[in-house]
């Protein structure tokens, strides 16, 4: 059969339309029509593509009956990419490393939620048996008496005196100012900070997972440069400039809510990050398309 007659068929078995079929390539109908009729032929480019759309290998789509994969014109013929066993073995024992960090990552951040939620939970219960006067904090029962002298705060808990240079606690002192003017407002504070903290770990455990999925596809496929790798890649991308937005964002809000400032700065080191993350997408991509064909891999055994 010729390459018309093959498309045609592998086509239809896979009930993918001329319409749809053309839509994925990036090309008009048209163009699928007249390779179908014989009158015009895809590019190399193209017949790669075609190969993974119909799940097919190139052999079977460019070949007539009485030929071979080796009569094949050189153009069209993949060679099999593959790295030399010491190469092999390196790659898979470096993504197994960080596919068993991933996970380790994972379920630290999933035991982070959990604990979060709990305080989340507790903290307004705690809060709000605080009573600050203007010398006197009561905390569940117990009993802490201060007063502000010059460059701090002198406290006295069971007896025992302790003094707080202002430079080195101001924030707790600052604290103690705020809550004793407006509870309230303190506790909602510290709720959508711990809030945003949160979400922040429900992403990173995301990304954990993502990463653990690609790296386990790494070391058990036979090659990295898949689309389903690619994918990975680019929501790990996605997560990580969450992971790093939102809390700069956070940040913000509760310093303009708050007028204090929170201390969370976006660095350039942190677009690079991300940057580094697309562009490992990309590359992956560019890999994907260059062994397109179901024969290019990179694992497996190699003639030296």
């Amino acid at each position: 059969m010729k390459f018309s007659e093959n498309l045609k068929r592998i086509r239809k078995k896979n009930k993918i339309s001329q319409e749809e079929l053309a839509e994925k390539l990036g090309v008009s109908r048209q163009s699928v029509s007249k390779w179908e009729t014989g009158e015009n032929y895809p590019s190399m480019h193209n017949i790669m593509i075609l190969c993974d759309l119909l799940n097919c290998k190139m052999d079977e789509l460019v070949c007539e009956e009485e030929k071979n994969m080796n009569q094949l014109d050189k153009e069209i013929k993949q060679n099999i990419v593959k790295f030399k066993k010491e190469k092999q073995k390196k790659m898979k024992g470096i993504s197994k490393t960080i596919y068993i960090l991933a996970r380790i990552g994972k379920i630290i951040s999933i035991l982070g939620m959990i604990s979060l939620s709990l305080t989340i939970a507790i903290t307004p219960i705690f809060l709000s048996h605080i009573q600050i006067t203007d010398n006197n904090i009561k905390i569940l029962g117990e009993e802490i008496k201060y007063k502000e002298v010059k460059n701090g705060i002198q406290i006295m808990y069971r007896k025992e005196n302790t003094f707080i240079h202002q430079n080195e606690y101001k924030h707790q002192i600052n604290f103690i100012n705020h809550f004793k003017e407006n509870p309230y407002k303190v506790i909602g504070f510290i709720e959508t900070a711990f809030l945003f903290l949160l979400i922040t770990l429900i992403l990173l455990q995301f990304a954990f997972s993502i990463l653990e999925k690609l790296f386990i596809n790494i070391h058990d496929k036979d090659t990295p440069f898949s689309l389903e790798n690619v994918n990975y890649i680019k929501k790990l991308a996605i997560f990580m400039t969450l992971i790093i937005i939102i809390p700069n964002i956070a940040g913000s809000i509760l310093s303009i809510i708050t007028e204090y400032s929170i201390g969370i700065d976006f660095e350039l080191i942190e677009l690079i990050y991300i940057l580094i993350f697309f562009s490992m997408a990309y590359i992956f991509e560019y890999g994907y398309f260059i062994q397109l064909d179901s024969k290019g891999k990179i694992y497996g055994e190699i003639e030296e």
